[in-house]
């Protein structure tokens, strides 16, 4: 994950900007990181070894919806063909 180091605590930027040149603006209350004139992140100062991140990029990567996927456990799926037994042999020299 791309992470931006000021002052001792890491904040966090868009994955799409890893390995690329960021320019960090600090103002009163925290810092604001640019890529050329775009804006990317805002971030609130932290203290220091503190980890900063923004719920934004992470959005539709995790399910909102916390009821259960499936009543039943997995079942085993005849279409699945065995690839045969595994040969065990001795390795002693």
């Amino acid at each position: 994950m791309p992470w931006v180091r000021i002052d001792g605590a890491r904040y966090r930027v868009p994955a799409q900007l890893a390995g690329t040149t960021v320019t960090v603006r600090e103002n009163a209350t925290g810092f604001t990181i640019w890529q050329r004139e775009t804006l990317v992140a805002t971030h609130p100062r932290q203290g220091r070894q503190q980890v900063v991140m923004v719920p934004a990029p992470y959005a539709g990567l995790l399910r909102v919806d916390l009821t259960a996927l499936a009543t039943m456990p997995p079942q085993y799926d005849p279409r699945y063909v065995r690839p045969g037994d595994v040969a065990i042999r001795d390795f002693s020299i």
